[in-house]
């Protein structure tokens, strides 16, 4: 039989688990559909021939490999767990603490990714409203 500190530690490390995949799994989501969202606003917008897609390239890419960083913090989570169950501490918290090293840059890659993003759709209306302006 268990006491209720041991019962509040398992409670502790299940509801830490959910947070982690939660956290996880938000970055990526939040990773794709911003790159899909900027992808479709960019394609639509060089359709029209106005402009190149470079200005929105670094932007995209900066979320693709966000989205790569939740997929490898996933990964370096379940290798670094797989290390506590096998009683292997130091090495669990080594790999715990590379993966949140690697979701924190994926975290800034992404903010990084919509400051970018925020400056080529500002510079597309600005560009679109120079040429109406000249027509």
């Amino acid at each position: 039989m268990t006491d209720g500190n041991d019962r509040w530690d398992i409670a502790s490390f299940d509801a830490a688990m959910r947070f982690a995949d939660l956290a996880i799994k938000s970055l990526l989501i939040l990773c794709g559909g911003a790159a899909v969202a900027l992808l479709s606003f960019a394609g639509t917008r060089a359709s029209t021939g106005q402009e190149s897609l470079d200005a929105y390239a670094a932007a995209v890419m900066l979320f693709g490999w966000s989205a790569a960083g939740a997929v490898l913090t996933a990964g370096l989570s379940y290798i670094a767990q797989s290390f506590f169950t096998h009683s292997w501490r130091k090495t669990g918290f080594g790999f715990q603490t590379i993966a949140i090293v690697v979701w924190l840059a994926s975290i800034g890659a992404f903010a990084i990714g919509v400051q970018m993003s925020a400056t080529a759709v500002s510079t597309s209306k600005i560009a679109s409203t120079s040429a109406i302006v000249q027509h």
